[in-house]
C-alpha cells in the first residue's frame, strides 16, 4: 500500500522535528515571559486567547520533545555507532535538561486560571515522570559523554524550575491558600486554673469576683503619621497594597476577620482621598493576581533567592563549559541551536531577575528591612550606598495611575484613567452591554483611529460582498457549535472610560454609609439594599439625608416594589431599561433646548444688523421687535445671573473649606463634597453603571451566578418582545439572519433609532399592569420597565438622583453577593469596576466578614486584697 505522506516530508520531519519543536518551546517560553503579564491589563479576548494558546502548547511542546529525543535516541543506537552519531547523541542529551527548564515555566505565568492551581499534584507527577525521562535520556549517553557535566548543572537547574512552578501551583491552591492564613491555635485564658483559684478563694470565704477587661487595640503609629497629609507616595502605596492584600487575602476562602483589622482599614481609607484609595486597591489586587498566576509566593523567599541563584549559576556555568569545549563531531547547526538555548535561558532568566529586582514585592520587603534594623545590615549599606530606594521608587512612579481628560462623546468634561498599557496594573476601563441597540442590532464602534476606521470599514465592505451569499450557512454553523454567546460579546460588548468623578462618587457614596456602623444588622441591612436606602430617604446615624416634602418621599415610595418585590436580576433589567428611557428622552429635550438658544444666538445677531432698517421701513412693528429682543435679552441675562450665582456659590464653598481647615484643622473641614456632583454627572454615571451592571449579568455569567437567578431566561424574553415591537413599529434595522450580520455587517450605533424606540416605549400606554393582561408565562419586563420609567419622570430635578444612587446600591450588592473566586479568577482577565467595590466595601468594613463585636478580653480574678490583685490569665 502506497503511504500518503511522501518520503520527502518524512526525510524533513526525521531531520527537524527535534530541532523545530525544541525552538518552538523557547520561543514560547520568550513569548510568555513577556505578554503573559498583559491578560491582566486588558479584557480583549483576543489577548487571552493568545496568552492561552501558548500556554497549553509551551507545555505540550517539551512535553512532546522529551519524548522525540528518547525515541531519536533508541533508532541512533540500533544503528551503526561513529563518532558522529555518538557526538549527536550528547547533544540530545544536553538539549533534554533545557525542556525541564521549558516546562517550569517564566515566573510571569504558572497557572492560566484558578482550576490550574487544583491541579498542582499532577504537575508534582508530571515533574518525576519528566525528570525521569529527562534522565533515562542522558544515562544513555554513558559514560561517552563529553559534556555530563553541563547536563549535570542544567538538569539541576531544570529541577528548580519546574519544582518552583509545582510548588507555586500548590500554594495557590484555595485549600493552600486558607491554611496560610490560619494562625497558631489559640487556647485562650486558662479557665481550669482561674476557676480554681476561684473556687479556693470562695471556699475561704474570702470576697471574689471575675472581671473582663478588654484588650487594647494597638495603634499602628507609623500609618497615622503617615497618611495626616492623605499624600501617599509611591512606595506608600505599594507598601499599603501589600499589608492589606496581606490582611485581606482571606476574602478569597471566606475567612472572617477580627475587630481591629476592621477599625485599622476603615481609619486608613476614611482619611485617603478617592485617588490615593484607588491606588492601594489596585496594588492589592495586583498582588491578588501575582499570588494565584504567578512564583511570586515562591521567588520571594530567602529559599527561593537561594535557588534562583543556583538555577542562574548553573546555566551560566553550563555556557562556559560548552563554549569552551571542542566541537568536533557535533553538527554545525547543531551547536548553533544549542547556543540559541543556552543564550535563550540566560536571556530569559536575565529579564525574570529585572522583573523580580524591580517588583512591588522587592519595594515592599525593602521597606520592611529598613523599619527593622535597616542600617545595621550589609544589605541596607549597599542599598545605601547605591540610593536604590530612589531607583525603584523611580521604577514605581512609571505604575502611577494617571489621570487624563476624556475625549469620548459625552464625557469630555471628565478625566478617563490613561495609564501606558505596560504600566498598567488592571484594563482601567469599564466593559458595558445595552438592551435596546443589542435589540435593534446596532453594533458599538470600537475605539479606533480615522485610518483604523477606514481600513476596518473597507475590510468589511468587501467581506460583506463575498461572504453575504453564504449567510445561511455561516448561521447554522455558528447555531450548531454553540457560538452564538460567544459572537454577541465580541459584536455587542463596549468599551467606557474608568471616569475619575465616577470612581469619587461611588467612593463617597460608600464612605458615607460606613461613617459610625458599630452594629452586624446595621451592615447586613447595607449591604443586602437594593436601591431601598435611597428610596425610603433612610438616614445612617450622623448622614444627613433630605426629603424635603411628603410629596417627595411618597414618589419614592412607589418605587420601592420595583426594588423588593421582584428578584435582584429582575430588578437590575427593570432599572436598566428605564435608565435608558429617561436618558434618551432627557437628551432629545437638552437637544431641543440648545438648538433653541443657537436659534435665540443667531436671531440676535440677524436683529442687531436689521433693526434700523425695521425701524424705518416697518415702522408699525417696531414695538412688537423691541419686545422680542428684550425678551431674549432677559432670557440670557437670566441664564448669565444663573451660572454667576453657581460659580459664586462654589467659591463660597472653597472659600469656607480653606477657612475652615486653617482655624479649625484637617477634621473639621470635611464639606459634603456631594455638593460638586452635578445632575448631568449623575445622569452620565447612571448610564454607565446600568450599562456595566447588564453587561454582568449576561456576559459574565459565571462570576455573577450567585445572583443571576433567572436573568439569562428574563433578559431573552425582554429582547423578543422588544424586537416584535420594533418590527410592528418600523424601528431600527432588523435583520434576520443575525450572527451574519455580526460577522460581515458591523455597522455604528444610529442615535435616531435608538431615540425612536424609546419614545415608541414610552408612548405605549400601561395604565394596567402587563402581568394582567399577558399573565406570567413569558418573563419579559419590557413594560415594567416603561411604567418605572414614568414613575421616574414624577420625581423631576431628583430623578437622576435616585437612579444614580440605586445602581450604586445594586452595584454594591453585586460585589458583596458574588462568589470570592470569581473576583479572583477575574484578576487575571484585566479586572472589573465590581472587584475594586468589592475590595472598598471590605476596607470600609461593609461586609459580613467582620466581627462587629469585640471579642478579645482577659480575665481578672480580683479579691478584697487590695495590695495583692494579681491577674490571672
Amino acid at each position: 500500500m502506497v503511504s500518503p505522506i511522501p518520503s520527502s516530508v518524512k526525510k524533513i520531519w526525521e531531520s527537524w522535528n527535534i530541532r523545530g519543536i525544541i525552538l518552538l518551546s523557547l520561543s514560547l517560553q520568550t513569548v510568555l515571559i513577556l505578554f503573559a503579564p498583559c491578560r491582566k491589563r486588558t479584557s480583549r479576548s483576543l489577548v487571552t486567547w493568545s496568552i492561552w494558546s501558548a500556554y497549553l502548547l509551551a507545555d505540550w511542546a517539551a512535553s512532546f520533545c522529551v519524548g522525540l529525543i528518547s525515541n531519536s535516541q533508541d533508532d541512533d543506537n540500533s544503528s551503526a555507532s561513529n563518532s558522529s552519531t555518538t557526538g549527536n547523541q550528547d547533544l540530545l542529551a544536553f538539549w533534554s535538561p533545557f525542556l525541564l527548564l521549558h516546562l517550569g515555566g517564566p515566573d510571569t505565568i504558572t497557572a492560566f486560571a484558578l482550576e490550574d492551581n487544583e491541579l498542582w499534584l499532577r504537575h508534582l507527577l508530571g515533574l518525576i515522570f519528566q525528570v525521569a525521562a529527562t534522565l533515562y535520556v542522558f544515562l544513555q549517553t554513558i559514560p561517552k559523554n563529553r559534556l555530563w557535566i553541563p547536563t549535570t548543572l542544567l538538569f539541576v537547574a531544570g529541577i528548580v524550575k519546574y519544582g518552583e512552578r509545582t510548588r507555586a501551583l500548590y500554594l495557590a491552591s484555595l485549600d493552600s491558600f486558607r491554611k496560610s492564613m490560619l494562625g497558631k491555635p489559640d487556647p485562650g485564658p486558662n479557665y481550669a486554673k482561674l476557676m480554681e483559684e476561684y473556687s479556693s478563694k470562695k471556699d475561704a470565704d474570702i470576697p471574689v469576683e471575675i472581671v473582663m477587661i478588654p484588650e487594647p487595640i494597638k495603634e499602628n503609629k507609623d500609618r497615622n503619621s503617615k497618611n495626616k497629609n492623605n499624600n501617599l507616595s509611591d512606595l506608600d502605596v505599594v507598601e499599603q497594597g501589600y499589608k492589606y492584600f496581606y490582611k485581606f487575602k482571606g476574602l478569597i476562602v471566606d475567612l472572617i476577620f477580627s475587630v481591629s483589622d476592621r477599625i485599622e482599614s476603615c481609619e486608613l481609607f476614611h482619611s485617603l482621598q478617592p485617588s490615593d484609595a484607588l491606588r492601594v486597591i489596585t496594588v492589592e489586587l495586583n498582588f491578588i493576581y501575582e499570588a494565584l498566576y504567578t512564583k511570586l509566593q515562591v521567588v520571594h523567599t530567602n529559599t527561593g533567592y537561594f535557588f534562583r541563584f543556583v538555577s542562574f549559576s548553573s546555566v551560566a556555568v553550563a555556557l562556559g563549559l560548552f563554549t569552551s569545549e571542542e566541537k568536533h563531531g557535533f553538527k554545525k547547526f547543531d551547536v548553533g541551536v544549542t547556543y540559541a538555548l543556552l543564550y535563550g535561558a540566560i536571556a530569559l532568566d536575565s529579564i525574570a531577575l529585572f522583573r523580580l529586582v524591580f517588583s512591588d514585592m522587592t519595594a515592599v520587603s525593602l521597606t520592611k528591612s529598613r523599619e527593622s534594623s535597616f542600617k545595621a545590615t550589609l544589605l541596607g549599606l549597599i542599598i545605601k550606598v547605591t540610593n536604590f530606594l530612589s531607583i525603584l521608587e523611580y521604577f514605581l512612579s512609571f505604575k502611577k495611575l494617571r489621570w487624563s481628560q476624556c475625549e469620548r462623546k459625552h464625557y469630555t468634561n471628565y478625566k478617563a484613567l490613561n495609564t501606558p498599557f505596560f504600566s498598567r496594573r488592571w484594563s482601567e476601563s469599564i466593559s458595558g452591554h445595552n438592551l435596546i441597540t443589542y435589540c435593534l442590532e446596532q453594533c458599538p464602534k470600537k475605539s479606533k483611529s480615522e485610518a483604523e476606521n477606514r481600513v476596518y470599514q473597507f475590510f468589511m465592505h468587501i467581506s460583506d460582498k463575498i461572504l453575504w451569499c453564504w449567510r445561511s450557512g455561516i448561521d447554522y454553523v455558528v447555531e450548531y457549535v454553540g457560538a452564538g454567546d460567544l459572537l454577541d460579546e465580541w459584536t455587542y460588548k463596549f468599551k467606557m472610560p474608568f471616569l475619575q468623578e465616577l470612581w469619587r462618587f461611588i467612593f463617597l457614596d460608600l464612605k458615607r454609609k460606613s461613617k459610625d456602623v458599630d452594629d452586624a444588622e446595621t451592615v447586613k441591612w447595607i449591604c443586602s439594599s437594593r436601591g431601598a436606602l435611597i428610596l425610603r430617604g433612610v438616614t445612617i446615624k450622623n448622614e444627613k439625608q433630605e426629603v424635603t416634602t411628603k410629596e417627595k418621599k411618597k414618589l419614592r415610595e412607589r418605587l420601592i416594589p420595583y426594588i423588593e418585590e421582584v428578584a435582584y436580576e429582575e430588578s437590575l433589567i427593570l432599572w436598566h431599561i428605564a435608565t435608558d428611557l429617561c436618558y434618551y428622552e432627557e437628551e432629545k429635550q437638552d437637544k431641543v433646548d440648545q438648538k433653541n438658544k443657537q436659534e435665540d444666538a443667531h436671531f440676535i445677531i440677524r436683529i442687531s444688523k436689521m433693526i434700523f432698517a425695521a425701524v424705518i421701513i416697518i415702522g408699525s412693528t417696531v414695538e412688537e421687535i423691541m419686545k422680542r429682543i428684550l425678551m431674549i435679552i432677559g432670557g440670557i441675562i437670566k441664564k448669565v445671573f444663573e451660572t454667576v450665582k453657581g460659580t459664586l456659590m462654589i467659591i463660597g464653598v472653597l472659600i469656607e473649606k480653606i477657612f475652615i481647615r486653617k482655624n479649625h484643622g484637617e477634621a473639621a473641614a470635611k464639606v459634603d463634597e456631594k455638593d460638586y456632583v452635578t445632575e448631568n454627572d449623575k445622569r452620565e454615571f447612571s448610564k454607565i453603571l446600568s450599562d456595566y451592571m447588564l453587561y454582568l449579568l449576561i456576559m459574565q455569567p459565571t462570576m455573577m451566578s450567585a445572583v443571576a437567578g433567572i436573568g439569562q431566561i428574563r433578559f431573552r424574553d425582554t429582547c423578543a418582545e422588544a424586537k416584535n415591537f420594533f418590527t410592528r413599529r418600523d424601528v431600527g434595522p432588523i435583520y434576520g439572519k443575525r450572527e451574519a450580520k455580526k460577522l460581515f455587517r458591523r455597522g455604528d450605533l444610529d442615535p435616531k433609532a435608538i431615540k425612536a424606540a424609546c419614545d415608541k416605549i414610552l408612548n405605549v400606554n400601561t395604565d394596567v399592569k402587563p402581568v394582567d393582561v399577558k399573565g406570567d408565562r413569558s418573563k419579559s419586563v419590557l413594560f415594567d420597565a416603561c411604567r418605572l420609567a414614568k414613575e421616574l419622570r414624577e420625581l423631576k430635578e431628583e430623578k437622576w438622583n435616585v437612579i444614580s444612587q440605586v445602581w450604586v446600591e445594586l452595584l454594591s450588592y453585586a460585589a458583596t453577593h458574588c462568589r470570592a473566586n470569581s473576583h479572583a479568577q477575574q484578576v487575571s482577565k484585566g479586572g472589573e469596576l465590581v472587584s475594586l467595590v468589592w475590595l472598598l466595601m471590605a476596607h470600609f468594613g461593609l461586609g459580613e466578614q467582620f466581627q462587629i463585636k469585640e471579642g478579645h478580653a482577659r480575665a481578672k480574678l480580683i479579691v478584697d486584697e487590695p495590695e495583692d490583685p494579681t491577674p490571672k490569665t
